[in-house]
């Protein structure tokens, strides 16, 4: 189930069900119940094994690559920190096929 926090929202399907078995009442009230309810479900969601989610190591590549990104954009203009964004991730997606391959890509 998509999280709060990545941008996805509860908001037609909720709103139609709702509607459908409440009228008008249940439209309205049917977004917030089932942002509430989503909310819920993340934060009692327990962790299946195999997550990897606690990755320390991707996590600091993470910070890196985002205090790299923060360096190279600062006074780019939006095109140039877009570029440089894509630069980033294109060297990310081959550090990360290296890993998963074990072989070195030049």
């Amino acid at each position: 189930m998509a999280g709060c926090g990545d941008g996805a929202t509860p908001g037609p399907a909720a709103r139609s069900f709702g509607g459908i078995l409440l009228g008008v009442i249940g439209a309205l009230l049917a977004l917030p119940i089932a942002a509430g309810l989503q909310m819920m479900v993340q934060e009692l969601r327990v962790e299946m094994p195999g997550d990897n989610s606690d990755d320390r190591l991707a996590d600091a590549r993470d910070a890196k690559t985002e205090a790299t990104y923060e360096r190279m954009s600062a006074g780019a203009t939006a095109p140039e920190a877009g570029q440089i964004a894509r630069n980033l991730a294109q060297k990310n997606r081959t550090a990360d096929a290296v890993d998963a391959v074990g072989v070195s890509v030049d």
